[in-house]
């Protein structure tokens, strides 16, 4: 039969700690990447017509997309859905539309 020495002991406890201190971090890293994916970034394009006029704006946060004219009015928006769908909304938030992705 064999006892475990002291520095037997310390080096078995900074492995324990070790180990527990990496999957605490592992979890973080995953939560961070969760918590980045799930955060709805704003994009805002600047949308022309064939001479190069400047017609309105689309902004889009998460799977929504405002569209607005060059005075700034909203002329409508579309949302896209888990199924692949996207409807389409005028300005009074009345559906004028729908399109389904070819996947």
């Amino acid at each position: 039969m064999t006892m475990n020495t002291e520095p037997e002991r310390r080096e078995n406890a900074v492995l324990v700690v070790a180990l527990a201190l990496a999957v605490v971090l592992s979890i973080g890293m995953i939560l961070l990447v969760l918590i980045g994916h799930v955060r709805a970034e704003e994009r805002t394009r600047t949308l022309y017509n064939d001479k190069g006029q400047v017609t309105g704006t689309g902004t889009t946060r998460g799977n929504t997309t405002t569209f607005s004219n060059e005075r700034g009015q909203s002329v409508g928006r579309a949302e896209r859905r888990p199924d692949g769908t996207t409807n389409f909304y005028d300005s009074m938030g009345r559906m004028i539309g729908s399109s389904k992705d070819r996947r």
